[in-house]
């Protein structure tokens, strides 16, 4: 087996890893929009951390469309904090969007391999 074929091969290892733990992180997502509908603030503070973090690591993980919706609800979700006010039902709609994106993002990953190809 070549360097590069050894290479390939431990990124798929890796993006499997990563791909594997996107069922956890979607529910994480989810469970933060849940405390936001309910009057939680924190839970748009900890949606904003946690659609920061998938944009920064989807990306290095070869999932450049994961990075493209995390990245969009962090920013819908950045701006309702700097507004200071809850969120309007619409917002909060908004927000369940972009999870549920950031969702259908990991699914479709884990049907492509191309990215090593």
């Amino acid at each position: 087996m070549s360097d590069d074929e050894r290479l390939i091969n431990a990124l798929r290892a890796l993006r499997q890893d990563y791909l594997s733990e996107a069922p956890t992180r979607v529910a994480e997502l989810r469970a933060e929009l849940q405390r936001l509908e309910s009057g939680d603030m924190d839970g748009l503070r900890n949606l904003e951390r946690l659609l920061h973090r998938l944009a920064g690591s989807g990306g290095s993980y070869g999932l450049p469309v994961v990075t493209e919706r995390a990245r969009a609800g962090e920013q819908d979700a950045r701006a309702m904090l700097a507004s200071g006010s809850a969120p309007s039902s619409a917002e909060v709609e908004r927000l369940r969007a972009h999870v549920e994106a950031v969702s259908q993002a990991f699914a479709e990953a884990r049907t492509d391999d191309s990215v090593f190809s």
